[in-house]
């Protein structure tokens, strides 16, 4: 599936750690198609952990707090509209939501990629898709680059990362280098853990 895709949306709701795990998703697709303008769309919190991304395009935030029926449903429509505009090649889904499958019907991507949730087999989520791909790998970054199968991807990064601007970077890299010399203090890696 060699197709030079010129716009993509990467969705994961899910929370801080799970953000990072996007990156090499993110990495991938910009490896493969430098060209395409790739958007994110997550929780409105955790837009934060991916701000500073230099391969992201855009970040589009949804509130997992508690808005009313009617704010939720004039939000999800807006939404819609934004991220219609923006004519979609490719969606890659990597959350088991099921606002996810209603968003992903009112866009016009030929491919539509979703993982494999067992708990989501419903002909309403499986039509929302045009490839659901069964997860793949021992490890969490193994599992979600998995998703990408039905391109046929020659390149894969596994590396997560995460961007600062300078100046926050400078701010926090003291006590970032105090810290991390702590032997009681256990950093967590997409493949485990390392005490450092």
């Amino acid at each position: 599936m060699e197709k030079p895709f010129r716009r993509i949306l990467i969705i994961k709701m899910r929370f801080h750690g799970d953000m990072l795990l996007t990156t090499p998703v993110i990495s991938t697709l910009k490896q493969n198609y430098p060209d395409a303008k790739i958007d994110v769309l997550l929780y409105q919190n955790t837009i934060p952990i991916l701000s500073e991304n230099p391969e992201i395009n855009a970040l589009y935030g949804i509130s997992n707090k508690g808005a009313g029926t009617k704010e939720q449903i004039k939000n999800a429509l807006s939404l819609i509209k934004k991220l219609r505009a923006n004519q979609y090649d490719l969606v890659v889904n990597l959350t088991d939501q099921w606002s996810v499958a209603l968003i992903v019907r009112f866009l016009d991507a030929k491919i539509k990629i979703s993982q494999d949730f067992g708990n989501r087999q419903s002909a309403l989520w499986k039509k929302s898709f045009t490839h659901l791909v069964p997860y793949a790998g021992d490890h969490a970054v193994e599992r979600t680059l998995s998703a990408l199968k039905p391109l046929a991807l020659k390149r894969y990064v596994t590396e997560t990362t995460m961007s600062y601007r300078p100046e926050h970077w400078g701010k926090h890299a003291t006590t970032a280098q105090t810290t991390w010399r702590d032997p009681t203090i256990c950093r967590y890696s997409a493949y485990g853990t390392a005490t450092i």
